[in-house]
């Protein structure tokens, strides 16, 4: 687990929040961000933020916070490009900032699958649907999200496929990967 840096995402305009900073919104007394920084185990020691506004907000973590590299808002490619460029790690696990309930085991199943399968990218598959932005990625993918968002091909399932991602299987914990992308759903 020491080979792991923690990114939390939250770099988007959060349209469907009505543009309220998502990981900033309280969910069960504290900020959404929060929940996601507590999932992970304590061994993962390097945390990054990917914030593209209230960058001073989010520093009260504690953890150093980056913009996008490419800016316009380009998405979670954008942001997990950013992340892969500072994490001082061989891998980076990547979190959406609008998921409170994820599993703590979320972190060592995706390790696992990474060293055994030898892919370069492990996403979490809860039994029905893959969680895009649920990814454990290797540094050695960055060139080929270099390349899509020089593109600008941002889907994120296209690139998971065209990496050849493995899903990993959490449908244990379905309930766990529920993301939270309105005011009436806090």
């Amino acid at each position: 687990m020491k080979d792991l840096s923690l990114a939390v995402l939250a770099g988007g305009k959060a349209r469907r929040m009505g543009g309220q900073d998502k990981g900033l919104m309280p969910y069960r007394d504290k900020p959404l961000i929060e929940h996601v920084l507590d999932s992970v185990p304590a061994e993962i020691n390097q945390r990054l933020i990917i914030a593209n506004r209230h960058t001073k907000q989010y520093a009260r973590w504690g953890h150093p916070v980056y913009s996008d590299i490419i800016s316009g808002y380009l998405g979670p490619l954008a942001g997990i490009y950013t992340a892969l460029s500072y994490a001082e790690t061989p891998y980076v696990l990547c979190l959406p900032c609008d998921t409170p309930l994820l599993p703590s085991h979320l972190a060592e199943g995706l390790y696992q699958a990474m060293q055994t399968s030898n892919r370069q990218v492990c996403v979490a598959f809860d039994g029905e649907r893959t969680h895009a932005s649920c990814v454990l990625v290797a540094q050695s993918a960055k060139t080929t999200l270099a390349e899509r968002l020089e593109q600008r091909q941002l889907r994120v399932q296209a690139w998971l496929g065209e990496i050849n991602a493995l899903a990993v299987d959490f449908s244990a914990s379905k309930q766990a990967f529920v993301n939270i992308n309105y005011l009436s759903e806090l």
